[in-house]
């Protein structure tokens, strides 16, 4: 589930007064269903298997909802897909602030803030072996998914003031997959800006390899040209990964 940025948001979660649980999804832990990738799973299906259909749906409820306060570019304030998973759901604001609540009844579990981090978005966290992977828009992260505590951070992922992190990273075989773009909160596409794929280390976020998604030349206009960089997060399957990549300008 997405859900909008707008200037006064709010995370709202419905359950079905319908049917009393879900059935299983991507995931599954504890018997709940279990949302631990942005697109629900590695290759992006973004497929759940749910007791939702369309005969029960005009039944839904909010159960409960909670204030999102973290501001980001253009007072935004949420451009993420929230994970759930044991019971927890976990978000990250247009702030970069990273919250756990209490699935059950929406009570905050822990915050992670990074300080002067507003991102243009999309952003987002996922979740892999205990920790939650994400984004500022200049470097990526891991916390502890129980306590918050922040695990690693990596070197700064930007080469210059023209350039940003908007995704939510991949997180597959031990690797971290996060890309920048030639943009942030304050401008796009200004000149000089190119989007790298980064492949992390999971365990300790040093960086494995990268490469450039456009020319680092910007086809001889540096000074005005910019582009490339993956906004979404890449699927993964078997060995091969398939990032989609940004336009020129």
């Amino acid at each position: 589930m997405a859900f909008p940025a707008t200037r006064r948001g709010c995370l709202a979660v419905a359950l079905s007064i319908a049917v009393a649980t879900l059935a299983a999804g991507p995931g599954t832990a504890g018997g709940t269903a279990a949302w631990t990738a942005p697109n629900g799973d590695l290759d992006n299906t973004r497929v759940a298997t749910s007791s939702i259909t369309a005969a029960n749906v005009s039944s839904l409820k909010v159960a409960w909802k909670v204030p999102l306060t973290g501001v980001g570019a253009d007072d935004y304030r949420f451009a993420a897909t929230p994970l759930i998973a044991g019971g927890v759901v976990y978000t990250q604001d247009l702030a970069s602030t990273v919250t756990a609540y209490r699935e059950s009844n929406g009570s905050v579990l822990w915050t992670h803030a990074f300080p002067d981090a507003p991102s243009a978005g999309p952003n987002g966290v996922t979740l892999a072996g205990g920790r939650l992977y994400g984004a500022t828009p200049t470097y990526a992260f891991a916390l502890d998914a129980a306590t918050g505590t922040l695990v690693w951070r990596s070197v700064t992922l930007t080469r210059n003031g023209h350039e940003g992190i908007d995704m939510a990273p991949t997180v597959a075989n031990g690797i971290v997959y996060v890309s920048t773009v030639p943009g942030n909160a304050s401008s796009f596409y200004a000149g000089g800006g190119i989007g790298r794929l980064f492949a992390l280390d999971a365990r300790t976020g040093k960086v494995r390899w990268r490469f450039n998604t456009v020319p680092a030349s910007l086809w001889g206009r540096p000074g005005v040209n910019a582009g490339g960089g993956v906004w979404y997060s890449p699927a993964v399957s078997g060995n091969a990964v398939y990032a989609d990549i940004g336009n020129p300008a």
